[in-house]
């Protein structure tokens, strides 16, 4: 008898915490003002489409593809959008001045100019180019954010004052 009430206990506290990370994943707004600051990229809640749309300004794009698209973060207990489109990046940036795929290039097409992108990927902060046969960088070309993410991939979402307090409350 003792085991099955421990049972039902257990059931109950897992149902209860089941419930509170539900209700968390629910709410961008809610789960930034408790975790305050987190890199782990989310999905968007389809409820956040249209604010997603209006901040980026898609409003041609369907509802599907800009939930598809669109990805969240937390920072300083807010909430941080970065639609990705057809190719930025919304992961953390490369400030890396050592590319291997760049060098190839550079070394198949001397004094080039520039490097593709599909080369050094649309996370790097830098413009690559050729001297002679070996990759180099200019200055960069890009911010990167506090948390290594490009700073003009992502835009803050405006939270509600009731949720902005306590998440200041928090941070005390």
């Amino acid at each position: 008898m003792v085991a099955i009430r421990q049972w039902v206990a257990w059931i109950g506290m897992a149902a209860a915490l089941g419930a509170a990370v539900g209700a968390h994943a629910a709410s961008p707004a809610a789960l930034c003002a408790r975790l305050g600051t987190s890199d782990r990229l989310r999905a968007l809640p389809a409820a956040l489409v249209p604010a997603a749309m209006r901040i980026f300004k898609l409003g041609a794009m369907p509802a599907a593809e800009v939930e598809r698209s669109t990805v969240f973060r937390c920072f300083d207990h807010r909430v941080l959008l970065c639609n990705f489109g057809a190719n930025l990046s919304c992961g953390k940036a490369d400030a890396r001045r050592d590319l291997p795929a760049a060098s190839a290039w550079c070394a198949r097409h001397p004094g080039s100019s520039f490097i593709p992108m599909y080369l050094t990927g649309h996370d790097t902060i830098y413009a690559w180019r050729c001297e002679g046969a070996h990759a180099t960088t200019g200055a960069s070309r890009l911010r990167v954010d506090a948390r290594g993410f490009i700073a003009s991939h992502w835009r803050r979402m405006e939270m509600t004052t009731g949720i902005a307090s306590a998440a200041r409350k928090m941070g005390q």
